[in-house]
């Protein structure tokens, strides 16, 4: 049977990797990288490269635009020939919609190991499981930029609680890359060196290095 999962490099694509892959054997991973003029991309590109190799596992990754983006995933999902893909949306109905009609065009059958879970609890799990994960990206009209490049703890909770930000930040108000977890050869190279502003959001720049010899 061939499956995917569908990879954004963050702590909720890789929660439903690791959970789908607990169940059976790593899952390739599929990621659509939206393309840009600046180093940003490149950077989050690089990165998910050496998550694959750190994980030790196949990817497909695809540089798109947003106007060519679900054409592009519909292209790249049918040349896998796949029966079914993970995906790690939680609570936003509106997307997990859109991936169940544009995923039934293909006759893939869609699944959402994290789906309808409390989105503390899930943090919480991510917490307990170890990982380093490290905030990359924010939203600087909800979240104090002080968080830029720090890791998810329960401090970083704590405030989003408090401001009434979604736990998970599931709608966008921050998101995550995952540098070393369950499954990781090695630790994935990455540094923190400053920060750019889009928009209302606040990115971090990244300096990504060699991914050396397994542990």
């Amino acid at each position: 049977m061939k499956r995917f999962c569908s990879w954004g490099g963050g702590k909720d694509s890789y929660l439903a990797w690791v959970r789908a892959s607990e169940a059976d054997s790593p899952l390739p991973l599929l990621t659509m990288v939206v393309s840009g003029n600046d180093s940003t991309h490149q950077s989050y590109g690089e990165v998910v490269q050496r998550q694959a190799m750190a994980l030790e596992i196949p990817l497909v990754s695809e540089s798109v635009s947003w106007e060519s983006y679900e054409d592009r995933f519909k292209d790249t999902v049918g040349e896998l020939g796949a029966d079914f893909g993970v995906f790690g949306t939680i609570d936003v109905e509106e997307h997990r919609s859109w991936v169940k009609s544009t995923c039934s065009t293909l006759d893939v059958t869609p699944k959402f190991p994290l789906w309808g879970e409390d989105p503390v609890d899930l943090y919480y799990e991510i917490l307990d499981r170890g990982w380093e994960v490290r905030i990359v990206k924010l939203d600087a009209t909800r979240i104090d930029e002080r968080w830029l490049g720090e890791p998810l703890d329960t401090d970083f909770l704590e405030f989003l609680l408090d401001n009434s930000v979604h736990p998970m930040g599931e709608h966008g108000e921050y998101q995550t890359l995952v540098l070393d977890g369950p499954g990781f050869n090695r630790r994935v190279p990455v540094e923190i060196t400053g920060s750019s502003s889009l928009g209302d959001y606040r990115i971090a720049q990244l300096d990504v290095g060699e991914v050396g010899e397994n542990r």
